[in-house]
Parts: C-alpha cells; structure tokens; sequence
C-alpha cells in the first residue's frame, strides 16, 4: 500500500481560519462523495478539540455557509454534514477520488491541513501531489512522505459514546491535563478546583465517563 502525507493551507478552505481563529483543532473524515448537475458533494464526519463555547460558535458559522447543504449534531463535539464544493473541481475531485481512502482523519490545527491519503497505486498520489502543486489556491505545501508501507492503523468512523456534556468537559480536561498519564500530571482534588466542584462529585461523574468508554471500546 501506498501512502501519501502532506500538509498545505489553501485560500478556498471554508473551515481553516475560523478554527484557527476559535483555537479549535478539527479531526475530519471524509465518507462519500456524489456527483449531481454538474457539482460534487461530499458527506463528511467532523471531531472538534477546544472549548466548548467556541464549539459552539463554529458549529452556527458553519450552518450559516451556503456550501452545507445538510447538517446533524451526533453530539457534544461530534457532527456530520453534506458540503458542495467550490468550483475549483479537478483539486476536490483528486483529493476525493474512488481510487484512494483515508486511513486517519484530515487534521485541521492552527490554519493548515495534514493529509493522509492511501492508495494501491502510486501514480494516484502522485497527481493528486500535482494537483495541488498546481491549485491555484495553494499558499502553503510540504510533503512529509510518500511512500510504500503496511498499513499501521486504521480510523472507522464511528458514533462515540453517549457521553453527557458534562462528563464529556471533566474527561477532556482530565485528558489535557494529564490525569491518565505515569506519574500523573494532576489529581482529582486539583481537578475538582479547577472545575470549582466538589471532589466527590468530579471522582463520580469521571468514572462513569470512563465506564461508558470501556463499555464501547472493550
């Protein structure tokens, strides 16, 4: 298998700048795309990493764009979309081509994008390398590899646990803050007065977090 990773930043980009802007990452996946009057479509699933208010303000700018043309909310950071693309055709449609996959999700992260495209056939990636080269809208390029080699993971997107929102903000702080990493970065007394909680009631609503993970992940 071969695989194909760069990172660039293009002007026609609807989602870059405003994530840069709200200090959010975005982990995004594309699912399928369709062709209809001449304009291509693509069904995407997006992950968002930040606070939860500029969450929210992404999620309205994004319903607000013209080129979303569906939208849903799977949950608190999660949600999945239908996006008509813009005109510049041949760089969507080699990016999106039925000849290749993403094996992990496109990382959008401080106004760029990084790509990780796998395909049987070399050639593919290749031209789409090219075509970006040559998108008129390309201001910022690095290719970081291209090469044969085993697939070592492999992302599926799925429908995360029903997490409430609430479990879903001590969690990720407790993520961020290193609660799971040895030795551990924090304890659940600086959590709580962090979060201004009571100590019981962070222990609580954490473990049940951690339940509803292992419950879907083992």
């Amino acid at each position: 298998m071969w695989q194909l990773k760069f990172t660039q930043e293009h002007k026609d980009c609807i989602y870059s700048q405003i994530l840069k802007k709200l200090n959010l990452t975005m982990y995004g996946y594309p699912l399928n795309n369709f062709q209809s009057k001449g304009k291509l479509y693509v069904n995407n699933i997006q992950i968002l990493s930040g606070e939860q208010k500029n969450i929210k303000k992404y999620l309205k700018y994004l319903k607000k764009r013209k080129e979303v043309t569906s939208f849903e909310v799977i949950s608190a950071n999660t949600f999945s979309f239908q996006l008509k693309l813009p005109a510049n055709k041949e760089y969507y449609e080699s990016i999106y081509s039925q000849q290749i996959f993403y094996p992990v999700p496109i990382i959008h992260k401080e106004g760029k994008e990084i790509l990780t495209i796998a395909s049987w056939n070399r050639e593919i990636l290749e031209s789409i390398m090219k075509n970006v080269e040559n998108n008129k809208n390309t201001v910022y390029l690095k290719l970081l590899h291209l090469k044969q080699n085993p697939l070592s993971k492999f992302y599926i997107p799925q429908i995360l646990p029903d997490l409430t929102e609430n479990q879903f903000k001590i969690i990720k702080l407790a993520k961020e803050k290193g609660y799971w990493k040895y030795p551990k970065k924090i304890t659940i007394t600086q959590l709580a007065k962090e979060l201004k909680k009571a100590k019981s009631t962070v222990h609580e609503t954490l473990r049940r977090a951690e339940a509803r993970l292992m419950n879907y992940y083992i």
